[in-house]
């Protein structure tokens, strides 16, 4: 995974206040206030495939790819609205026939204990984000980690909300595998499914549906025009808890479908599917 905007899940912070009820029952306003020094641990499992179906890299047939990381955020003092997190890489592995496993195997090893920061407003938009990977890591492994959290990252909508309401975020999609290229917008709509109170607690739970683009998409790689068509979604759960102020558990998976023109295939074109599941869970509470 490239550069994002968003690399950290969620932000381990949400404040909820109740405001009032709806014909939908309670409203809350969500909002990022993280306590200052709070320190959340979590767990990230990845699995992707990938499978060529036309062009020149058809005969490769499917590339597979599982990832599992361990990571600790740390909260710092907040700075008017905005909030800075500390993400610290504890642990990862991953298997791929795509990447040789010792080279693997060096580069996570040089990623334990690399910190990278973000700096949050109150509404979960990113400010600032600090990410480079280790050093010699390849591109695509790169993106691969920074776009799982890009993905599993959802802003907070401005007005207060209940179970039924909607909002829509636009996201962006790495395109680590064209250099040079830009990331590609997508459309998440993200809905309340309900408001759970148990004990001293309450948690919002939140369905997650993300689309591509509608249409042909240019985009320049290497001083050449690339048209890319997408096709699919990527659904999924995440659920807030208000007692720890984080997520607590981010489920996302579905099937891209891409078809690309120009660049370097000349006048061929290239089809690929990418089916992605990705859990992302607290593990200390």
């Amino acid at each position: 995974m490239t550069a994002a905007r968003r690399i950290l899940p969620a932000g381990v912070a949400l404040a909820a206040v109740l405001v009032g009820c709806g014909k939908s029952g309670p409203k809350v306003a969500l909002r990022y206030h993280p306590p200052a020094g709070a320190v959340y641990h979590f767990a990230l499992d990845q699995q992707s495939k990938i499978k060529f179906e036309s062009g020149p890299a058809a005969a490769m047939g499917e590339q597979q790819l599982t990832m599992h990381m361990y990571f600790t955020q740390a909260v710092g003092d907040p700075s008017g609205n905005n909030i800075t997190v500390t993400m610290t890489f504890d642990s990862i592995t991953a298997e791929s026939p795509m990447l040789p496993q010792a080279m693997m195997q060096q580069q996570f090893a040089q990623m334990r204990g690399m910190k990278s920061t973000v700096v949050y407003d109150d509404r979960m938009h990113v400010q600032h984000l600090d990410f480079s990977g280790a050093p010699g890591m390849p591109p695509q492994m790169t993106d691969e980690i920074t776009s799982s959290f890009n993905n599993l990252a959802f802003p907070f909508p401005e007005q207060p909300v209940g179970p039924g309401d909607t909002w829509d975020v636009q996201m962006e999609l790495p395109m680590g595998n064209l250099p040079g290229a830009g990331p590609i917008r997508t459309s998440t709509k993200i809905t309340v499914k309900e408001i759970q109170v148990s004990g001293a607690d309450t948690s919002v739970l939140l369905s997650v549906v993300t689309t591509f683009p509608q249409g042909p998409v240019n985009v320049q790689a290497q001083g050449q025009t690339v048209e890319l068509k997408f096709a699919g979604t990527m659904t999924g759960e995440q659920l807030f808890s208000l007692r720890q102020g984080a997520p607590v558990r981010t489920t996302m998976g579905g099937t891209m479908h891409l078809e690309m023109k120009g660049g370097a295939l000349g006048g061929q074109s290239m089809v690929m599917s990418m089916e992605q599941q990705a859990t992302m869970k607290m593990t200390e509470h």
